[in-house]
């Protein structure tokens, strides 16, 4: 006779697989939020290190433009005391021909006569007659247009002689009105100096 097997009921008990189940998903909720607020922390210590480089960058920017303008304006300025030296050395240069010119006769010469109320002013350069001034005369535009045309330029050193005779009557007016003239020709010629020589006895 065949002995009946019993049958079993199999009870599955998933209360302690729940509990590491729950106990693992804690944690893992744990350590993402600890790992969410270390990212969030490193974002906002990379986004205020970037603001600083940027501050900084502006700043050295600015330096740099400032130091750019500096070195601009002092170059100006070295450019500026250049061209004076050149002016001044080529004013030296013209001064120094116009005394060799000088020295050889070459200077303009002007020779005053007065006849009572009346003068006349022969100018001469390199011994040839280039203008007359007279009383009643334009003379400061004759005198200009004279040395134009024997090709001085404003830039030109000038050294003129005035020989007139003091102890003449009339003298005085003669001689004033010459000055008056010569005054007149420096303001296109600035560099026009005058010696002068009485010829009185």
């Amino acid at each position: 006779m065949k002995r009946r097997r019993r049958r079993r009921d199999v009870i599955l008990d998933f209360t302690s697989l729940l509990d590491v189940t729950l106990i693992i998903l804690f944690y893992f909720i744990l350590f993402s939020r600890m790992d969410v607020q270390k990212a969030q922390e490193q974002a906002n210590d990379a986004i205020t290190q970037a603001e600083e480089v940027s501050v900084s960058a502006e700043e050295k920017r600015a330096e740099a433009e400032r130091m750019q303008s500096d070195a601009e304006a002092l170059a100006a300025e070295a450019q500026k005391q250049l061209d004076a030296l050149k002016a001044h050395d080529a004013q030296e240069a013209a001064n120094l021909e116009a005394l060799l010119a000088y020295g050889e006769g070459g200077a303009v010469k002007m020779r005053l006569t007065v006849s009572g109320s009346r003068w006349r002013c022969t100018v001469r350069l390199g011994g040839e007659e280039i203008a007359v001034l007279e009383n009643g005369a334009d003379n400061a535009l004759i005198l200009i247009k004279a040395l134009r045309d024997a090709e001085l330029s404003p830039g030109d050193t000038l050294l003129c002689e005035l020989l007139y005779p003091a102890d003449d009557p009339g003298s005085r007016a003669a001689y004033l009105g010459v000055s008056e003239c010569m005054g007149d020709v420096k303001q296109v010629y600035p560099n026009l100096y005058i010696s002068e020589t009485d010829l009185s006895e």
